[in-house]
């Protein structure tokens, strides 16, 4: 008894003092934005314009993308928050003038059907009446009288053009109504129509943050609101510019921003952030694992059929691990916490029932992703940015790194032979990944995805076709020697590559081309060369191992057709000589794999 007549004291004494305490509104101003890929946190300063005590302070005019359930709150000198709280009402506004006008039309017409509705109603009866007559009245006399010998032909006339002239007039009025009530109806969706827009486009939901505190002393503070916002992101650009014979290019990073919250950023302390806004606090956690034994193993659609299930699971894994870092209702996170255990238990099955032999495929499906890099690049001075629907530039920082300009042809893919810098990022910020312009001095030539660059991390930039360069790869001959029956033959191919250079200056060119990968069953052997290959260390430890010929080598200017620089070359392939070589791709799969292999390391080595 004791303990609910307490409780109910406090609840008593919770009542009146909030009653008691001052009740003060402001709107405040954005003081600063963490703007991350889909989100942004905004911080805003609110003065408290109240005398010591307990004060209500409401702060108006929230966007319409606020996540209620993200505010929180910190006090200033003197303030200590108790509690915030969300609310949101909307407001019809629309002008009274303008709604009177719809609102007497709209009854005008309604009025209109009415009446039409009633006239259609009549002209029923009407027709109704002269079916009675017709068959209670007409009929039978007409019957009687031809019994009786007495028919009279004259009145039996008027009486038939009398109802079909009165059945003609009751078709054409019912025509009229109908066409009539159809007009109106047409007119009275239109003006309801109009009146729901007038009263769309003027009302306005009002959100709003109660901030419960207690103020000491009576001089002016304030305190700092933030809430995430929906609908804002940015993503990277660049503009990269240099000069073959420059030692350096120069690196413009910039910002594409988009932000329709609702709320405009004016002269606001902008941080551009690739984290996350992590608002869970909590982990998720580890729940048991309970497995089901069969009596038969496992059966996949071969390797792709497990790798892509594995693929699946560890998709639905990231995504859920993204989404609970964002979620701050409780309910949400127990959710997504149950759904990552979920995720983690089939991943797990299929790693327990995998055959030995599959173990490398989900090693490399479920091994370490990695987390994306987690990076801030706090914008110096204020920044304002609006909100609307177009992309809005914010430059992040200009700087140079040492670069060296090269050429590069591959003739077994085109005749064009491109340029590239070979940079290394000396700043003191890591680049990421987006879109690049490049500029070739004041000229455009092209666009590129750079990738992302650490600090320190080399990367190598595309700067169009070198358009005084050609390059084209000539077959010259297969020559094929037997041996004796039941052993290996060997066959021969020589290639000639030929490189055009139509400029007024010696260019450098690093030139590529391939040979076969060897095999259990096919052996190869490249013959002598005249020009040898690149003594380029990272080339010799990766890419020749792979079959990629490179040969780094001057052409001289005004080299054409007779003056042409060639490189010879030829191979050996040995097999088995019952064997021929077939058209048929072997492992496409590992074709792509080799070829998004590459992909990934183009940029760091050529």
């Amino acid at each position: 008894m004791r303990k609910a007549l307490t409780a109910f004291g406090f609840f008593v004494l919770l009542v009146c003092s909030v009653n008691a305490a001052q009740s003060v509104s402001a709107k405040g101003r954005v003081e600063s934005v963490t703007l991350y890929r889909g989100q942004a946190l905004v911080t805003r300063l609110v003065p408290v314009d109240a005398k010591e005590g307990a004060v209500q302070l409401t702060v108006t005019d929230l966007p319409e993308a606020v996540e209620g359930s993200s505010l929180f709150a910190s006090g200033g000198s003197g303030i200590q928050v108790r509690a915030v709280r969300y609310r949101t009402q909307v407001l019809d506004k629309a002008p009274e003038g303008e709604a009177a006008a719809l609102d007497d039309k709209i009854a005008d017409v309604e009025k209109r059907l009415r009446e039409n509705t009633q006239r259609q109603e009549a002209a029923a009866q009407n027709l109704a009446y002269l079916d009675r007559l017709g068959s209670s009245f007409v009929a039978p006399t007409v019957q009687t009288e031809m019994a009786k010998g007495v028919l009279n032909a004259e009145t039996l006339g008027k009486v038939t053009e009398m109802m079909f002239g009165h059945r003609n007039a009751i078709a054409k009025e019912t025509l009229k109504v109908s066409e009539d009530i159809r007009d109106f109806q047409k007119q009275l969706d239109l003006l309801k129509r109009k009146r729901d827009e007038l009263a769309a486009s003027h009302s306005k939901a009002l959100r709003e943050a109660l901030v419960f505190l207690d103020k000491a002393g009576n001089d002016p503070s304030a305190i700092r609101l933030n809430y995430i916002v929906q609908r804002a992101s940015w993503s990277p650009i660049y503009n990269v510019r240099g000069t073959p014979g420059d030692k350096d290019i120069r690196i413009e990073f910039g910002a594409l921003v988009q932000q329709t919250s609702g709320e405009d950023w004016d002269t606001v302390a902008l941080t551009l952030s690739t984290a996350v806004a992590a608002l869970a606090a909590d982990g998720p956690a580890l729940a048991p694992l309970r497995l089901t034994l069969t009596s038969t193993p496992q059966a996949y659609a071969g390797v792709g059929g497990l790798e892509q299930q594995l693929s699946s699971v560890k998709g639905r894994q990231v995504f859920n691990i993204s989404s609970l870092q964002s979620k701050v209702k409780v309910e949400d996170q127990d959710s997504y916490q149950w759904q990552i255990n979920d995720t983690a238990n089939t991943a797990q099955r299929l790693e327990m029932s995998a055959k030995p032999e599959d173990i490398g495929i989900v090693r490399k499906v479920l091994g370490r992703s990695g987390s994306s890099l987690a990076v801030n690049y706090p914008i110096g001075g204020e920044v304002s940015l609006a909100s609307r629907h177009d992309n809005q530039l914010v430059e992040i920082s200009k700087m140079s790194f040492p670069a060296v300009f090269f050429c590069e042809a591959t003739p077994l893919l085109t005749e064009y032979v491109y340029r590239y810098a070979e940079a290394i990022n000396e700043s003191d910020i890591s680049l990421l990944e987006g879109s690049a312009n490049v500029y070739m001095g004041n000229e455009f030539v092209g666009t590129v995805n750079l990738p992302l660059v650490a600090r320190g991390q080399k990367v190598t930039i595309g700067f169009g076709i070198n358009p005084q360069l050609r390059a084209w790869r000539e077959f010259i001959s297969k020559e094929e020697s037997g041996q004796m029956f039941g052993s290996n033959k060997e066959v021969v191919y020589k290639y000639r590559l030929v490189l055009e250079n139509y400029g007024a200056t010696d260019e450098g060119v690093r030139v590529l081309d391939r040979i076969p990968v060897r095999t259990d069953q096919i052996s190869v052997k490249i013959g002598t060369l005249k020009d040898a290959l690149s003594t380029d260390a990272e080339y010799q430890r990766v890419r020749l191992a792979q079959g990629i010929l490179r040969w780094d080598i001057p052409v001289p200017a005004h080299s054409a057709r007779g003056t042409a620089r060639l490189i010879e070359y030829n191979f050996t392939l040995e097999f088995d000589a019952k064997l021929h070589i077939s058209t048929v791709e072997p492992a496409p799969a590992q074709m792509k794999a080799d070829f998004d292999k590459v992909l990934e390391e183009r940029r760091q080595m050529h």
